[in-house]
């Protein structure tokens, strides 16, 4: 098994961790406790809880944030996030096998953090003649935790190269392009992170046949009815889908939106939310409030307009704060 090579101070937690996550079977109470320990094992490597007053803040650009080392770290606690992306990462390279027996296959992981946490379980279940990795981290002092992190962690036989640099901008040499592409650098309703200018840049370098991971993220717009939990009027707004060879495109759709076409009476009385659902690859998804991830995020509170819009203007936006920017129109 590859996991002898790494640093039996780590292998035997790391292992552990990696065989419940990918077991079918596991519940959700073993995945949320797996993702405690993987969180308190990593954490053991630079302290970063301890020492987050020493932490550099988020890294603010032009097409939004990069999130410091923190934050990053605390994303794991999010078990169902965390699990569906190791479970795509491992499935999809078992695919990316198939198709192209024999081949090395070339996996970039874009937005890493200090840890670079979701490909840690399938460098315990592939060789390094199997799969070799690309690791991308735009803030320098996360960057230089990730190599602490590799040094420590032994893993550096998988790790193709460490690159700081910005993922919305990198190009890859034709000859250097990856088979898999993975980057989670999301909130809810692809707001304020780097996720949307990141796919655009990163999807189309993909090798003949790749695969970008997540495969697809849909945000609609709609009232949500709190006795059932259940969604009402949904529209969609965007689909940052990769999935079959097709990349994204920069150009966002301009919606204008009747409000009635939300309520039988009008004015508006309830409010709008954007709703989030992840394809991380094939059957791994992250619906509805299974994660922080995807929960419901306030797009029009009606209570605060005096007079109520008859009409709302809605379109996605790469900014520094890249999110969906709502306008109201009056008649």
């Amino acid at each position: 098994m590859s996991f002898i090579q790494i640093n039996p101070d780590f292998s035997d937690t790391l292992n552990g961790v990696t065989s419940i996550v990918l077991d079918d079977l596991s519940t959700p109470i073993d995945l949320r406790n797996a993702c405690q320990s993987l969180l308190r094992t990593l954490d053991t490597i630079h302290s970063i809880d301890e020492n987050r007053n020493e932490l550099s803040p988020d890294l603010l650009l032009t097409n939004g944030k990069a999130v410091n080392a923190l934050s990053a770290l605390h994303c794991l606690i999010d078990y169902k996030r965390t699990t569906s992306f190791i479970r795509g990462v491992y499935k999809a390279i078992k695919e990316q096998q198939k198709i192209k027996p024999g081949k090395k296959i070339h996996l970039c992981y874009a937005g890493t953090g200090p840890y670079a946490p979701l490909i840690l379980p399938s460098i315990f279940r592939f060789t390094p003649a199997e799969i070799e990795f690309t690791l991308m981290e735009i803030i320098p002092e996360t960057f230089h935790l990730l190599q602490k992190s590799i040094e420590v962690l032994g893993i550096s036989p998988w790790i193709r190269q460490s690159l700081m640099v910005d993922g919305t901008q990198f190009q890859f040499e034709e000859k250097e392009r990856p088979d898999i592409i993975l980057s989670e650098t999301m909130q809810l309703a692809l707001r304020k992170e780097m996720q949307v200018p990141l796919t655009i840049n990163l999807c189309p370098q993909l090798a003949e046949k790749g695969v970008f991971i997540p495969q697809n993220i849909t945000v609609s717009l709609g009232t949500l009815d709190r006795q059932s939990n259940s969604i009402l009027n949904k529209m969609d707004l965007i689909n940052l889908k990769s999935i079959g060879g097709k990349c994204p495109s920069n150009q966002f759709e301009v919606f204008t939106i009747k409000l009635s076409d939300f309520s039988a009476t009008e004015p508006l009385q309830e409010q709008l939310y954007f709703f989030t659902e992840i394809n991380v690859y094939e059957g791994e998804k992250i619906s509805h409030k299974q994660s922080g991830l995807t929960m419901p995020l306030l797009a029009f509170n009606p209570e605060k307009y005096n007079p109520c819009p008859s009409q709302l203007k809605i379109q996605y936006k790469i900014t520094d704060v890249p999110g969906f920017y709502v306008s109201p129109i009056y008649d």
